[in-house]
């Protein structure tokens, strides 16, 4: 349940920062100082496309987690690495929007002072930043731990094949051209090899 209302709270947490993005961009083209609209500064504009950058990127873990529910994968992971993500993408864009709006962000009659407010639950509902971090690296944990059995598993399949091949080639041994026993003894030799160096995939 936790893992499906992160993806609802990552999908907040952009929104939010694209309202603020949003508003900084309109009040920056807006807002003028030494005759002309902020948002021709360079450092007003670097700060924007930071932030649209970032809300980019946002949106994309978020969908990512999305489509794995929707296709019944697993999705752990990917839900708390998309609402830690925005959960801190959403505090630096509104926090950034409201620099850029000055002393008028803290005005009640100014909407970016309302999502500077709101935004602040989105980093503790359905987990803190914490236990986001602790979920996606119990997640990754888990993980290698079944990746390491499978090899393993695989690493003892084989060993039971060499042990069978070189069984039948023992009891067959007069019965074997050498062209045949050229060629099983190159392929057990092979086997062993991969079986040393655990490339057994």
């Amino acid at each position: 349940i936790l893992d499906g209302g992160r993806i609802a709270v990552a999908a907040m947490g952009v929104g939010l920062a694209q309202g603020a993005y949003d508003l900084a961009h309109a009040y920056a083209r807006e807002r003028h100082q030494f005759g002309r609209p902020i948002s021709s500064f360079q450092a007003i504009q670097f700060q924007l496309a930071d932030m649209a950058t970032e809300i980019e990127a946002g949106r994309a873990l978020v969908w990512k987690a999305a489509w794995l529910k929707d296709k019944g994968r697993p999705f752990a992971r990917e839900a708390a690495m998309a609402k830690l993500y925005t959960g801190e993408l959403s505090n630096r864009v509104v926090n950034g929007a409201l620099q850029i709006h000055g002393g008028y962000g803290y005005m009640d009659e100014f909407p970016i002072s309302r999502l500077y407010r709101d935004q602040k639950i989105l980093e503790i509902g359905e987990g803190t930043n914490e236990v986001q971090r602790m979920v996606k690296e119990a997640e990754a944990n888990a993980s290698a731990d079944a990746d390491r059995r499978a090899l393993i598993e695989k690493k003892n399949e084989l060993d039971s094949l060499i042990y069978r091949v070189e069984k039948t080639l023992a009891e067959n041994e007069g019965k074997l051209d050498e062209a045949d026993k050229q060629a099983v003894s190159s392929a057990l030799t092979e086997a062993k090899a991969d079986l040393e160096s655990g490339d057994v995939a």
